[in-house]
């Protein structure tokens, strides 16, 4: 697996362009394994590639509309007993307005695909 934090990072700003940029559902599934597995703002999971993909789609017309962030800022990466997690803290921004509404932090377990691309 690529480990190196350059690597690592173009994944994640990679999924925070399809959401925030683009709000490109096929982009940000193809950020993801395809046993990934999420959690949505609202608790619910979602287990694998298609489901990250149909959820993000529903959002984007519903709670995400007008939604975006910031850059996210990588605050750590590190490798746990061959496992990489990178953590990421970002600025959200409503619908409306040019200031932050809230300043959220996630943790990215990264994997590989079959080719041995990094993926989350």
């Amino acid at each position: 697996m690529a480990r190196d934090p350059e690597s690592i990072r173009s994944v994640i700003i990679r999924f925070f362009d399809a959401f925030a940029k683009t709000r490109d559902p096929d982009g940000i599934a193809a950020c993801f394994t395809e046993d990934a597995d999420i959690m949505g703002v609202d608790g619910r999971f979602f287990q694998g590639r298609e489901a990250i993909r149909a959820h993000y789609k529903e959002e984007f017309s519903g709670d995400y509309a007008g939604f975006r962030t910031g850059e996210p800022e990588m605050t750590s990466i590190r490798e746990v007993r061959g496992l990489v997690f990178a953590d990421a803290a970002w600025d959200l921004f409503g619908p409306e307005g040019d200031e932050p509404i809230a300043r959220p932090a996630g943790c990215f377990l990264m994997g590989t695909d079959k080719e041995g691309g990094l993926l989350i």
